[in-house]
């Protein structure tokens, strides 16, 4: 079975058009019909998936009137989807590394990041780390938390 989204690029020759495709599911549940099918309707322009309906009517009314500007407005929200995940990706991992380093030093250590006034400049990121840690009481949990929180993707805030 293949899966597709809007916005990929259906593969084969080019197509503009609607295309019928039924979506199965088996619930193997005896308390609930065990299956369903539902036919969608896949309206397709130039080869990209641009929206998935129920009416033929729909499906066909898009294609018909779909254009340059809203292929423009559909990738730039898929951009900005990626872009998300990019920064959300590199903050985890950030954050695992840091959380490993973290956990490598000695209380001494520790203690000496949340109160030395005078840390060196390369110290710093682990300084506002531990403090980060101290407000946590499950550090990944709530970490995830505060990155899910954010708005604007900045590369400022806490990693």
């Amino acid at each position: 079975m293949t899966h597709f989204s809007v916005g990929d690029v259906v593969p084969g020759s080019l197509v503009t058009g609607v295309l019928k495709e039924t979506v199965y599911c088996n619930h193997n549940d005896k308390k609930k019909e065990n299956s369903w099918d539902q036919e969608v309707f896949l309206a397709i322009w130039h080869n990209l998936l641009v929206d998935v309906v129920e009416s033929y009517e729909e499906a066909e009314r898009i294609v018909r009137t779909f254009s340059q500007g809203e292929l423009y407005l559909l990738y730039r929200e898929l951009f900005e989807g990626r872009n998300e995940y990019r920064y959300k990706f590199r903050a985890v991992v950030d954050w695992v590394k840091k959380y490993f380093k973290y956990e490598g030093l000695s209380i001494e250590e520790k203690e000496r990041l949340l109160n030395d006034e005078r840390i060196k400049v390369w110290d710093l990121d682990m300084k506002w780390f531990a403090e980060k840690m101290q407000d946590f009481k499950e550090p990944f949990k709530d970490f995830l938390k505060e990155l899910e929180q954010r708005k604007n993707f900045d590369w400022f805030g806490f990693l």
